[in-house]
């Protein structure tokens, strides 16, 4: 998103559910400008929260 805000030419390849969640990334992926291919994963989309510590190392769950 922060490189498309940039104007720089970017595409972004990523896998999302045919569900409630994948829907709402793509449509507000689009409605960003955010030019996207997606494989749809028939598991769904994938959910996680990444936290950073103050060193700025991420752990994800």
């Amino acid at each position: 998103m922060a490189l498309t805000k940039l104007g720089l030419p970017t595409t972004l390849y990523s896998a999302v559910g045919d569900d409630a969640y994948g829907r709402h990334i793509v449509a507000d992926l689009q409605a960003l400008g955010v030019r996207a291919h997606y494989v749809v994963d028939p598991a769904g989309t994938e959910r996680h929260i990444n936290l950073m510590d103050s060193h700025g190392q991420r752990i994800s769950l």
